[in-house]
Parts: structure tokens; sequence; C-alpha cells
């Protein structure tokens, strides 16, 4: 059997992982008593907050008040 798709473009900015990082930490909230699937949002949660800062360091990098900052 062939499986044929499509890729949709998002444009995905620092801001949109920020809000996925958002989503993935109240899904911890929600499921902070189940041993089963909390691990797997908080392994998630921690994925998109990290790449959270390579989508700004590819935003921002040219400008050089966010390599002062960023480099703290």
């Amino acid at each position: 059997m062939q499986m044929h798709f499509t890729m949709v473009p998002m444009p995905m900015t620092a801001a949109e992982k920020f809000n996925e990082a958002v989503y993935f930490f109240n899904q911890m909230v929600v499921t902070v008593n189940n041993t089963r699937t909390f691990p797997f949002n908080l392994s998630a949660f921690l994925s998109a907050l990290r790449s959270t800062t390579f989508y700004l360091q590819v935003q921002y990098g040219h400008d050089p008040k966010f390599a002062d900052w960023y480099s703290r």
C-alpha cells in the first residue's frame, strides 16, 4: 500500500514555538496525576521550550542587542 500526503506550509516563529511550549505546559497541569501521559507532556514541553531559543536565534540573531542579551 502506498500513501501520499502533502505538507501544508505553516509559518513558525519564536512566538509560535513559545505558544507550543505553553500548550504542553497546560497539558502537564491537566495530567499531573497521570503517570502514563505526564512524562510525554513534560518531554514535549521541554523540547518546545528549548527549540524556542533556536527560533529566536534565527529571527533575531542579526540584531546586536539580541546577541548581547543571548550571550548572557
